[in-house]
Formats: structure tokens, C-alpha cells, sequence
């Protein structure tokens, strides 16, 4: 990246952050939560590129399927688990991640429930404002994650190279891959 698009990636980054905050001063929860869930999306996809992973990269592999973003974030939780390769994360354990799976699980039960559940509007614009505040908490830990991620393989770049996650060349799909993170103990959350 030249020092002309990391100024532009600056200023939308920037006014991402500044759109959401007012989004949510002005009581637009809904725009602000969905704003949010696109950040920590893309920003995901960043990371888990910049580890590697296929599914941070589907335009590359097309032969791989569109990876759910809850999906990736439990591959995610798992490899930064190894702290001798990557250090202290902005997330504050794995469970922080479990958390933001279940801020996609509640994001995604709000915007169903404006169709569905119109009896309990207001309740809903209150529920909506904590979880507008709470996803910008979650993609801005996002955005400092990746950075310290980018920053760490530029130092670390032999290391890691020898340990990046090449998880297409070891499963034939994401399903396989998430069968054997479920055999290590890392299993979805069921209803």
C-alpha cells in the first residue's frame, strides 16, 4: 500500500468510526449495528488473511465456499490461543470472541424481530442502543487487532511464515476444518 491509499484507508477508517458514534448519539441504532457488523467483518477477513486462511481470501480460492463470519471467528479464537506465536491480543481471553459471536447472534435476532415482533418496538430501541455501543467497542478492537497482527508479522515475518495457517492445502473445505476445531474442544454454541 503507497502512502496515498493508506491516507484514504485512514479517512474512511476515521469516518467509520465518526459515522457510527453519531449514528448512535442520534438514536439510528439499526444503521450503527450494521455498520459495525460490516467492520468486524472486513476486518476479520484482514486477519485472517493476513494469518493465511483461505477464508480470509474467497475471491482467491473460489473453490472454497463464503466462510460465515461466526465461523472465522471461531478458527480465529483458536489460533490466537497460541500466545508464543502471537502474543497478547487486544481481546481479553478467547471468551471475548465468544462474546462478539453472541453480539452477531443478538444483531441478527433484532433486525428479524423489526418484521416479526412489532408489539415490543420500544423495548427494542432500548435493547438496540446497548448493542450499538456495544458492537463499537467490539469493532474497534477489531481495527486495533488487526493493526497489531500487521505490525507483528512485518517483525515476525520468517517465523511465521513457516507456521502461517494453511488450512486449503490440509482440508478439502471449511466443514473439515471445523470438524477437527470441534474435535480440539472448539464446538459452535447450540441452542
Amino acid at each position: 500500500m503507497n502512502k496515498e491509499q493508506a491516507e484514504q484507508a485512514r479517512k474512511v477508517h476515521a469516518g467509520f468510526f465518526d459515522k457510527t458514534q453519531k449514528a448512535i448519539e442520534e438514536g439510528y441504532y439499526l444503521e450503527a449495528i450494521c455498520q459495525e457488523y460490516a467492520a468486524i467483518e472486513a476486518r476479520t477477513s484482514k486477519i485472517m488473511d493476513s494469518l493465511g486462511m483461505p477464508c480470509g481470501m474467497p475471491k482467491k480460492l473460489k473453490d472454497w465456499p463464503n466462510v460465515p463470519l461466526t465461523t472465522r471467528l471461531r478458527c480465529l479464537k483458536y489460533f490466537l490461543s497460541d500466545q508464543d506465536l502471537f502474543g497478547k491480543t487486544y481481546f481479553d481471553g478467547p471468551e471475548e470472541i465468544d462474546d462478539v459471536i453472541k453480539w452477531i447472534d443478538d444483531r441478527n435476532k433484532r433486525i428479524h424481530a423489526l418484521y416479526t415482533d412489532t408489539e415490543k418496538y420500544e423495548d427494542m430501541i432500548k435493547a438496540n442502543k446497548k448493542l450499538a455501543e456495544t458492537g463499537l467497542f467490539y469493532a474497534k478492537t477489531f481495527y486495533s487487532e488487526r493493526t497489531r497482527l500487521k505490525n507483528l508479522i512485518a517483525k515476525k515475518s520468517e517465523l511465521l511464515d513457516s507456521k502461517r495457517i494453511r488450512c486449503d492445502k490440509i482440508y478439502k473445505s471449511c466443514k473439515d476444518l471445523i470438524l477437527y476445531l470441534d474435535g480440539l474442544g472448539i464446538k459452535k454454541k447450540t441452542k
